[in-house]
């Protein structure tokens, strides 16, 4: 069973939320979040809070899923299933170079034999999801739909985290440049692929939001570095609309997918040009 994706609806909108909220970077906000909770006498780690955030975003997914297309929801169960199991095995902790301040103590990139079937973990998991969610959301140009959900899934978490870590650890432990792990060129290079996918699949007026909300994941928060400190001990409250901000931006990159589906769902179109149906 799915329905036509329609934003009106709370399924649709738990879904396309939850997939913000889960392709947004909690680093920063897991690690400033347990500083505070140490201050208030509350045990905490990363390895705990980092997870927190990601399972919101994953139980809204579910959510949605399970009111659209009940198949779905299964294979994304089993998804998140796997990514935690590739979390456990490759923390967010140890998806940084060594010796830098976000490794906390572990040994860093490059990795070893666990490490890297930890992260191949985190890439099966996602290929996995974004299968569930284009079968949710069939489109009339399903190759076009499949790259801009694929674009997305590859720009989950950041290099320091989820599938961007894993990609990048993965891709200096095999001999890569740092420079993929210390740059954006992974986000770029999938939002690049999700902007021209959206275009094919619904025009320009939807892929226009897809740059539009990359830059405000990238760059937005840096405007709050013009505004005073809000410190509370050694830490900066200013993590908070930052991560705030970041989720509103991958949220804009998910309404260029409803917009585009949306369209191509409008569209009319010659038998002969429409999908056969498996």
């Amino acid at each position: 069973m799915s329905t036509a994706l329609q934003p009106a609806t709370t399924p649709t909108r738990a879904t396309l939320g939850g997939s913000s909220i889960i392709m947004a970077c909690a680093c920063g906000t897991a690690s400033s979040s347990m500083k505070l909770m140490a201050m208030a006498g509350i045990a905490a780690s990363t390895k705990l809070l980092h997870p927190v955030f990601f399972g919101i975003g994953a139980a809204l997914i579910v959510y949605g899923l399970w009111r659209t297309a009940r198949q779905s929801a299964y294979m994304s169960v089993a998804a998140f299933a796997i990514i935690g199991a590739g979390a456990w095995l490759t923390p967010p902790g140890k998806m940084t170079m060594k010796g830098s301040e976000m490794a906390a103590g572990h040994p860093g990139i490059p990795w070893n034999a666990t490490e890297m079937f930890g992260a191949s973990l985190y890439l099966v998991g996602i290929a996995l999801l974004a299968y569930a969610f284009w079968r949710a959301f069939p489109a009339r140009k399903p190759k076009a739909s499949a790259a801009a959900i694929g674009g997305m899934a590859v720009a989950t978490g950041c290099t320091c985290c989820v599938v961007e870590g894993a990609i990048a650890g993965m891709a200096v432990t095999a001999g890569a440049s740092s420079a993929i792990e210390t740059a954006p060129i992974i986000f770029w290079g999938a939002m690049a692929v999700v902007a021209i996918a959206i275009y094919r699949l619904g025009g320009w007026k939807a892929a226009v939001w897809v740059p539009a909300g990359a830059f405000i994941v990238k760059y937005a928060s840096e405007a709050f570095k013009l505004t005073p400190n809000a410190m509370v001990g050694t830490v900066n409250l200013r993590f908070i609309p930052s991560y705030i901000v970041t989720v509103l931006g991958l949220a804009v990159v998910m309404y260029a997918f409803g917009k585009a589906y949306r369209r191509s769902q409008a569209v009319q179109y010659r038998p002969e040009e429409l999908p056969i149906a498996a």
